[in-house]
């Protein structure tokens, strides 16, 4: 393995060659930066060879590099090995091999080992163990409150069950425009600044406010009416939309019930023997009969008796 980087040890490289020249210092470094970066970490033992990758001549070779070789390196198997450098070399490729080894698998070795460890004895806390039982879910206390306060929390009704009163207003609302009415409703519940329940944040907030209206078909102005109305009972602050639900359906299936009869609209008192006109009778002519009867007109007590309901 071609290790890039080479280990030098000035103190005890000084104490070995203090006694060389200048010249033979500098080509004896070469020698061991060609036999660190050569695999292995040994040079053949080729004069030829050792000359042409010195750089240097023959008589150079001859007076200068052969001395260097017969003092400080090994010949083996027709192969030159210095062994301090070989040693350091080993520990160096060790090293190497370890950190790659480690990296190729995310971490230090030891450390991927101690948590191997810990995950076969049931240390580890990344993990609930599969008997541990799970924490039961803290009550809504917003939503008590707003039982407590009459408040019926209930889920908006299936869209085929919607009273058929909707209006082009209430489908056809812009995002814009839900925007607006949603910053209506959080002033009219209360929240005029600082800061708001979780149950008022938007967007679930917004789109559940938006729903009174795509849902049960009333507009922008009757859901601020009624909004209104439900407030004035509920105290100074609603803390969540969910508090109108109950009231905004109420308001729905009134608006989406038929209309009144003629008997319904006279009162609770009739005048026996008398009934709304069937037939070709007008209804305007039956309110001019009732009001012919009222009592005090002819000076007579009344005689019209309370109608059972």
């Amino acid at each position: 393995m071609n290790i890039p980087y080479f280990p030098m040890y000035p103190a005890d490289f000084e104490a070995k060659t203090s006694h060389l020249t200048l010249e033979e210092d500098g080509a004896y470094n070469r020698l061991l930066r060609l036999m660190w970066m050569t695999p292995g970490c040994s040079l053949p033992d080729d004069p030829a060879w050792l000359i042409r990758r010195m750089r240097i001549d023959a008589a150079t070779f001859d007076r200068v590099v052969a001395p260097l070789l017969s003092e400080f390196f090994e010949r083996k198997s027709g192969r030159l090995q210095n062994p301090r450098l070989r040693a350091e070399f080993e520990k160096a490729d060790e090293t190497y091999r370890k950190r790659s080894s480690a990296g190729k698998r995310g971490g230090r070795p030891k450390a991927i080992e101690n948590k191997e460890k810990e995950q076969k004895a049931g240390l580890s806390n990344e993990k609930a163990g599969p008997k541990q039982p799970e924490p039961e879910p803290e009550p809504d206390l917003k939503i008590e409150r707003e039982r407590d306060a009459g408040a019926e929390i209930v889920d908006f009704p299936d869209p085929q069950s919607v009273p058929k009163n909707r209006t082009p207003e209430a489908d056809g609302l812009t995002v814009s425009q839900a925007d607006d009415l949603f910053s209506q409703v959080l002033h009219a519940a209360g929240h005029t600044g600082g800061r708001i329940p979780t149950a008022w944040m938007p967007p679930a907030a917004s789109v559940h406010v938006a729903r009174w209206s795509a849902d049960l078909g009333l507009t922008p102005a009757q859901v601020l009416d009624v909004v209104r109305e439900a407030k004035r009972h509920a105290g100074p602050v609603v803390h969540s939309p969910r508090f109108f639900d109950f009231h905004m359906q109420a308001y729905a299936r009134a608006l989406a019930a038929p209309p009144m009869q003629p008997a319904q609209a006279a009162g609770p008192y009739r005048t026996p023997g008398t009934s709304p006109p069937q037939g070709g009778g007008s209804k305007v002519e039956y309110l001019l009969g009732l009001l012919k009867d009222e009592p005090g007109k002819d000076g007579s007590d009344d005689t019209r008796t309370p109608q059972r309901r």
